[in-house]
């Protein structure tokens, strides 16, 4: 039997976790209820994945409030210096290495110059009201994101062990010779036993 995870509150509202909790009457909007708080399970499982797109979506918006601004380009010249030594104060706290770091560079600073650069030209403002710089954005984000799914990708759990699964159903269980013993190092143990 699969064993749900639970979804950190706040996810849903309050009545919905009340309706899902009761599970009183077992029509469809209960069933309906039911998959988006499985989708939403599944979707906080995978937040990390929506990184890139909510970057992207967060530049947009923000480009799009700050080219109404009067005095918009400093802002986002100034919000952009704040972001570059935020990128710079985590790569340190985290030592990063050398790719690490390259990847952080070229993510902000591309979406720190198309930021500054949409607020300085406006979103919609060139040649009869189009402008390139959402297209730029979708590509950029396209660029970027592909190393960030790669190195996030959710990967399949590893076969298990032979000679632990051994120890697990013949040593480890209660009534073996040492219950609820964990082995740590199973380099040298082998079906007839340990050998030093």
């Amino acid at each position: 039997m699969r064993r749900r995870r639970k979804v950190p509150s706040g996810v849903l509202s309050p009545d919905l976790e009340a309706l899902l909790r009761g599970r009183q009457h077992r029509s469809m909007p209960l069933k309906t209820l039911s998959v988006s708080r499985t989708v939403a399970q599944k979707g906080y499982a995978r937040r990390r994945l929506l990184a890139p797109i909510l970057t992207a979506l967060v530049l947009l918006s923000g480009a799009a409030v700050l080219s109404l601004v009067p005095d918009g380009t400093r802002t986002a010249t100034s919000l952009s210096a704040l972001v570059a030594l935020a990128v710079w104060l985590r790569g340190h706290h985290r030592r990063w290495n050398v790719r690490q770091w390259q990847y952080a560079w070229a993510v902000t600073g591309g979406g720190a110059l198309w930021f500054v650069g949409t607020v300085a030209l406006g979103i919609g403002s060139l040649v009869g009201g189009y402008s390139p710089m959402p297209g730029l954005l979708f590509a950029g984000t396209l660029a970027t994101a592909v190393p960030w799914w790669w190195h996030h990708r959710i990967r399949p759990e590893p076969a298990p062990d032979p000679a632990l699964e051994t120890w697990r159903t013949l040593v480890a269980v209660p009534g073996g010779v040492l219950p609820g013993s964990v082995l740590t190092d199973f380099r040298y143990l082998t079906a007839e036993g340990q050998k030093a």
